[in-house]
C-alpha cells in the first residue's frame, strides 16, 4: 500500500465526482462492534487471567459442612498473567496541491474533505481486513470450531435448520464460560445472512407464529428464533487488486461459508472480563481515527492524516464459537 495519495485533478478533482466508495451514509464497518475497544494507556501491556475455579470442583455432598470449631474449607486460586497486546500505528495520509484545491473550488468540489474521507476509508478499510481475518480463522479458536453438517447448511434445502450448528456453538461456550445463548451474537457476510433470512426450515417455522406464509425473516425475527441477543452483517467492500492493475471488488465479510458466535461485552475493560476479545486502543485516539493536517512546501498544499493506534485480540477463546461450511 502507498504511504501517500495524490488526489491530483486528473483522478478525483474533476468538474463531477465519479468516485464509488462504501456508503457515507450507511457505513459498513463492524471492526469496533465485533473487537470492541478498550483505552489504555501503554503501547504494550497485559491481562490477569484466572483460570478455572469459577465453577468448582468435584465434591461429596458432605465436603464444605463446617463441624463446630473447625475451620472452614479454604479455597485457592491464582492468577495468571498474559501477554496482551502491542499497539501498532496504522494509518495513511493523502495531500492535496493548492492548484487542485482551487481548480477543485470552482467546480464547487471541497478538495480537503474529499482527501480526508478517503484517507478515513482506506484505514477503516484495512481495519475491517484485519478484524475479519482474526475473527474468522478457525486456527485462533482451538477446539471451539466445527464445520456444519451438509444436511444443515443454511442453504441445503427444506429440511435444513440453522437451529442446529447454532446449538453446537451456544452450548460449547455455556459449558466452557458459563456464558448463555442469549448473551451470544452471531457474525456473518451478506452471503451467509442472506443464505440464514432464506432459509425454508425457519420461514416455515415463523409463519405459525408471525403472520402467515411467505413472511420475511428480518433480523428481530432470526435473533427470536435463534435465542440469541444479536446478529451482526459485515458489509464492507475492498478492491483485491494491487495497483496499478483494474480494481476487482469484493466483501470484506462473506463469501467464505463461515459465520461466529460469541459474548461481546460492549463496553469491556482491560481490567475485567471482556467475553472474547476487543481492541486495546492507546486512549488518546478518538472514536473515529485521529485526524492530523499539515503544510508542505514543494509543492505547495495540505496533507491529511488518519491513523489508529491499536491492536484488536482475542484474549478469551471459550468465548468464541467458528462455524464452517454454514453455506454451500
Amino acid at each position: 500500500m502507498p504511504q501517500r495519495q495524490n488526489l491530483g485533478r486528473t483522478k478525483v478533482l474533476e468538474k463531477h465526482l465519479t468516485i464509488y466508495r462504501n456508503d457515507p451514509d450507511n457505513p459498513p464497518w463492524i471492526a469496533d462492534k465485533v473487537f470492541p475497544p478498550m483505552m489504555v494507556s501503554s503501547r504494550k501491556g497485559e491481562y490477569a487471567k484466572l483460570t478455572g475455579k469459577g465453577f468448582g470442583v468435584a465434591t461429596t455432598i458432605n465436603e464444605m459442612k463446617r463441624a463446630s470449631g473447625a475451620p472452614y474449607e479454604r479455597l485457592t486460586f491464582d492468577f495468571s498473567w498474559t501477554d496482551a497486546y502491542t499497539l501498532y500505528d496504522l494509518g495513511i495520509e493523502a495531500m492535496v496541491e493548492d492548484l487542485d484545491e482551487a481548480f477543485a473550488a470552482e467546480d464547487g468540489l471541497d478538495a480537503r474533505k474529499t482527501a480526508a474521507e478517503l484517507a478515513a476509508d482506506w484505514v477503516y478499510i484495512q481495519r475491517e481486513r484485519i478484524a475479519q481475518a482474526l475473527l474468522m480463522t478457525a486456527g485462533n479458536w482451538g477446539s471451539n470450531t466445527s464445520a456444519v453438517a451438509s444436511g444443515d447448511r443454511w442453504d441445503a434445502g427444506a429440511n435444513a435448520d440453522p437451529r442446529v450448528s447454532i446449538d453446537t456453538a451456544a452450548d460449547a461456550i455455556r459449558l466452557g464460560t458459563g456464558v448463555s445463548r442469549k448473551q451470544l451474537t452471531l457474525v456473518c457476510g451478506h452471503d451467509e445472512y442472506r443464505a440464514l433470512s432464506r432459509n425454508l426450515l425457519l420461514r416455515n417455522v415463523m409463519q405459525y407464529t408471525n403472520g402467515g406464509e411467505g413472511i420475511e425473516l428480518t433480523k428481530p425475527l432470526l435473533v427470536g428464533v435463534l435465542g440469541i441477543k444479536d446478529i451482526i452483517v459485515g458489509g464492507g467492500i475492498a478492491n483485491t487488486a494491487a495497483e496499478p492493475l483494474a480494481e476487482t471488488r469484493s466483501d470484506i465479510w462473506g463469501g467464505d461459508n463461515q459465520a461466529f458466535l460469541g459474548h461481546i461485552v460492549s463496553n469491556p475493560n482491560p481490567r475485567k472480563p471482556h467475553g472474547y476479545g476487543g481492541t486495546f486502543r492507546w486512549k488518546g485516539i478518538a472514536p473515529g481515527g485521529r485526524v492530523r493536517r499539515y503544510r508542505e512546501d514543494n509543492p505547495p498544499g495540505e496533507v491529511v492524516q488518519v491513523n489508529y493506534v491499536e491492536q484488536p485480540s482475542i484474549t478469551e477463546t471459550a468465548c468464541g464459537y467458528l462455524l464452517t461450511t454454514v453455506t454451500s
